[in-house]
């Protein structure tokens, strides 16, 4: 099953009854939104599980494909909750098998990445809620080892940039290295 857009924004357009979708049917998504409102505290979600945090993140980058118009194969999208250690759909060995012989894993890391640093800055833009939810939800995945929260985060990651004191350091050691070169070189000179 393919997800085209249909510009509507929102995950429930696509999960209708009886629809045999990937992350779960309309009654789970109905269950969800109910158990989702016990959670709230303060305004921001808890995600009581892992399993819950990487359902809502997957479930907001394929809204998000559908958002801009991409379409993700019902592989791409049950990629989404690939791990070799943490919770996984139960056929995930056969999806991991068609994905690694059909699908460039390099392209499809940069698509999600993208989709979830694009998603990321339009919460950011203004959506205070949605963005604490967001980093929720990524921050629980993070407590095990999930594919997904390699994705969700890689193109935040900035690239390392020194300090002002660091800076000073690094010149003074790099200062401090060029002295003791020159000065071996003048006492090899000189001992000749």
């Amino acid at each position: 099953m393919s997800i085209r857009s249909r510009r509507t924004g929102t995950v429930s357009a696509f999960l209708c009854p009886g629809a045999s979708h990937p992350l779960g049917g309309i009654d789970v998504f109905l269950e969800y939104r109910e158990e989702e409102g016990k959670r709230r505290r303060q305004g921001v979600r808890e995600f009581e599980s892992v399993r819950e945090a990487k359902e809502f993140l997957a479930e907001k980058i394929v809204a998000e494909a559908e958002r801009e118009e991409l379409v993700l194969s019902e592989v791409e999208q049950k990629m989404l909750l690939f791990s070799e250690t943490g919770w996984t759909l139960p056929d995930m060995a056969r999806i991991s098998e068609e994905f690694d012989r059909t699908y460039n894993p390099a392209e499809y890391e940069a698509t999600i990445a993208a989709l979830a640093a694009q998603l990321e800055a339009r919460l950011r833009a203004g959506d205070e809620e949605g963005l604490a939810e967001w980093n929720a939800a990524v921050q629980k995945l993070s407590e095990e080892d999930h594919y997904l929260s390699v994705l969700v985060r890689a193109p935040q990651d900035p690239p390392w940039r020194p300090t002002g004191q660091q800076v000073i350091r690094i010149l003074a050691v790099l200062a401090g290295v060029g002295f003791l070169f020159a000065l071996i070189r003048v006492w090899a000179i000189f001992a000749r």
